[in-house]
């Protein structure tokens, strides 16, 4: 039973839930990514929408690195994204990223 309520509490996007970002830390990851001049930089006219379909897979702990994959709704489009996130410093950062952006 208590298994069950941890499991129905834990993040439905994370295959090991004690070491993944939040949606929130991923979308924070990502736009400070952008703000370095990496990637497509969306300016305050096109902000962020929505984030959809994000898993991630099983990390590794050994690196402190997670892969994880997300969609960004913009007004202009969707951006697919699969980003490598290394933990630092008490938040999460980009290490690697691929992404492809479909115009509406």
């Amino acid at each position: 039973m208590i298994t069950a309520m941890l499991l129905a509490a834990a993040p439905a996007h994370c295959a090991d839930p004690g070491f993944c970002p939040t949606v929130a830390e991923l979308r924070l990851a990502i736009l400070r990514d952008e703000d370095k001049g990496t990637g497509i930089l969306i300016d305050d006219q096109n902000p962020v929408r929505q984030v959809t379909d994000v898993f991630c897979e099983r990390p590794d702990r050994d690196e402190n690195t997670v892969t994880c994959k997300a969609t960004f709704h913009y007004r202009t489009g969707r951006n697919f994204l699969i980003v490598r996130l290394t933990k630092g410093e008490g938040q999460w950062e980009v290490a690697q990223r691929l992404e492809v952006f479909q115009k509406r």
